[in-house]
């Protein structure tokens, strides 16, 4: 039995020897790939797309709404409640051929976040110096979190706007 077990064992160290001499070897190489013929790209027809872009533009200006309104809090009540605007001013007769505009997407804004954010314009448009996100916390007490992410909205929507003040601060200001 010693015997057996001896060349049992000498025979797997002899197969763990030429397992490692293969992978030592370096691997045949591959033949090397053709490389594709390239194709000649049809040239675009200039002036048809130019006759194209022309047609185009004509289009989008021919059905762009006008807006009238004189601020962007009485643009932003008008989107939450446009009833309370109509007779508010006489100036801000807006056509009746404008369209409802397409709902966005996601959840619509609780009635807290709408007044918060009117709030935050009606503050914006009260101090023409600009008001930081903690300054603005503090007059609404609510949390800076909730504030920024108001302002950001409203950024994004085109009524704010955010200047870089001494290289850290940041003041808001109505667009």
């Amino acid at each position: 039995m010693y015997v057996a077990t001896n060349r049992q064992k000498k025979n797997a160290f002899e197969k763990r020897a030429e397992m490692q001499r293969k992978v030592a070897e370096p691997a045949p190489k591959a033949a090397p790939r053709a490389t594709p013929t390239p194709v000649a790209e049809p040239k675009p027809d200039l002036e048809a797309m130019k006759a194209a872009a022309a047609e185009a533009a004509a289009l989008v200006h021919a059905a762009a709404p006008i807006e009238t309104a004189t601020s962007a809090l009485d643009t932003f009540i008008a989107e939450i409640d446009p009833a309370s605007v109509e007779g508010s001013r006489e100036d801000s007769m807006v056509p009746e051929y404008v369209s409802e505009p397409e709902p966005k997407r996601g959840r619509p804004m609780s009635a807290a976040v709408a007044k918060r954010n009117a709030t935050i314009l009606q503050l914006l448009a009260e101090s023409p110096e600009g008001l930081s996100k903690p300054q603005l916390a503090t007059e609404l007490q609510e949390k800076e979190a909730n504030v920024y992410t108001s302002l950001r909205r409203l950024q994004s929507d085109g009524k704010v706007r955010m200047e870089n003040v001494e290289g850290t601060k940041y003041l808001w200001y109505l667009a």
